[in-house]
């Protein structure tokens, strides 16, 4: 993993925070982390479950794979009805929306070769339940793309806890806990493709009303961005 200092750290953050948002924000770490895990996946055959699929991110980035049909899934119906409405219909022919939640999936156990995820772990409160859930339809690997604040972070951490979230949810944006909660679940879980990026805050949810933030970070931060690559114990 690329190194930044705490000093270097607090100084990006100063500086970067002065520009406009269309300045600040680089797509280049995300699409690091998508291209990723297409790579990783892009010759599987069969379907691709993605779970807390929001605006479609990873999904979108799994198309340009031909291999495979994907499932986008989301505990809003909404958000699935309303981030689709562009595709091609080469690609509708290969999209299932479902909405259901992810600690309740609909999938029998062990029917899913690949699980998908792009920095839905820091969203979903019930992070243990969900992780158990995957664990028990997954047939093969889980892939989660997510970002992890310093340990030191005390101000993201702080706003975390006005904005009532809950520990689990806390504890999955830190590396440490939530590897270990992964591992709980029954996966043997590794870090790849790991840097550390200035992360601006996110903005507050334009889909669910009255929610507030639907992402993390809450504040300003330098996070490590990477992949989780979780494997059943038994492959």
């Amino acid at each position: 993993m690329k190194k930044i200092d705490t000093f270097e750290a607090k100084e990006k953050i100063v500086n970067i925070s002065t520009l406009s948002n269309t300045t600040r924000i680089s797509q280049d770490p995300v699409q690091k982390q998508l291209t990723y895990v297409w790579k990783n996946i892009c010759t599987h055959s069969g379907f691709v479950l993605d779970i807390a699929s929001g605006m479609g991110l990873l999904v979108n980035k799994l198309f340009t794979s031909t291999k495979f049909d994907i499932i986008a899934s989301d505990i809003s119906y909404f958000i699935l009805r309303d981030s689709y409405n562009n595709l091609s219909a080469a690609k509708n022919a290969r999209l299932t929306k479902m909405a259901f939640d992810a600690t309740a999936s609909p999938f029998r156990n062990g029917s899913v070769d690949m699980i998908t995820n792009y920095s839905g772990l820091q969203n979903i409160p019930a992070v243990k339940s969900t992780l158990k859930e995957i664990y028990r339809i997954c047939n093969d690997t889980f892939y989660c793309i997510t970002s992890f604040s310093p340990n030191d972070d005390e101000t993201n951490r702080i706003k975390k806890e006005t904005y009532n979230l809950s520990d689990e949810l806390i504890m999955a944006s830190e590396k440490n806990s939530c590897m270990k909660f992964i591992r709980e679940a029954g996966f043997r879980v590794e870090c790849d493709n790991s840097e550390s990026i200035f992360t601006p805050k996110a903005p507050r949810s334009a889909f669910i009303p009255n929610f507030g933030f639907d992402a993390l970070p809450i504040a300003d931060s330098v996070f490590e961005n990477c992949t989780l690559i979780a494997k059943k114990i038994n492959i």
